[in-house]
């Protein structure tokens, strides 16, 4: 998974209009990767053409819930 799968993934979750740049060779590489996965799916309706799963979901809160680090020194 990598900076772009996630922040793919969460655009998936939270907007229903097309990416930023979906023609670009990684998004759709990328955007395969969610599908195969079971994050997201294909959606007719949905104006980026796919939607999050139930999966998706659940990994997008997993991501939230993760607490921001923070530096001390020792």
């Amino acid at each position: 998974m990598t900076p772009l799968h996630i922040e793919l993934m969460i655009h998936y979750y939270a907007h229903c209009e097309p990416t930023y740049n979906p023609e670009a060779p990684a998004v759709k590489e990328y955007t395969l990767d969610l599908l195969k996965e079971g994050l997201i799916d294909e959606s007719a309706t949905s104006g980026s053409g796919y939607v999050s799963t139930d999966k998706g979901k659940a990994f997008v809160e997993k991501i939230c819930e993760t607490p921001i680090p923070v530096q001390t020194w020792i």
